[in-house]
């Protein structure tokens, strides 16, 4: 998704204290193998950089929305 022009601006329009991230393995493959749950640090990289903020603020606002979701706050 974040390779598109499509993906990217549908990132952009998502308002930053709703992202999340995931990735579609063991159904998408990179590099001829599934995309595994520890591949989803190179998407964090990959939206800091679209977003131009720093990769662990990302992170950080990222894992703070998982807890939200999770717990319903």
């Amino acid at each position: 998704m974040i390779a598109s022009d499509s993906g990217k601006r549908a990132i952009q329009e998502v308002p930053f204290d709703r992202l999340l991230t995931e990735t579609d393995g063991p159904f998408v493959t990179r590099d001829n193998r599934p995309i595994e749950p520890g591949d989803v640090g190179r998407a964090v990289t990959m939206i800091a950089e679209l977003l131009g903020m720093p990769v662990e603020r990302v992170r950080q606002q990222i894992v703070l929305n998982l807890g939200s979701l999770l717990h319903g706050d």
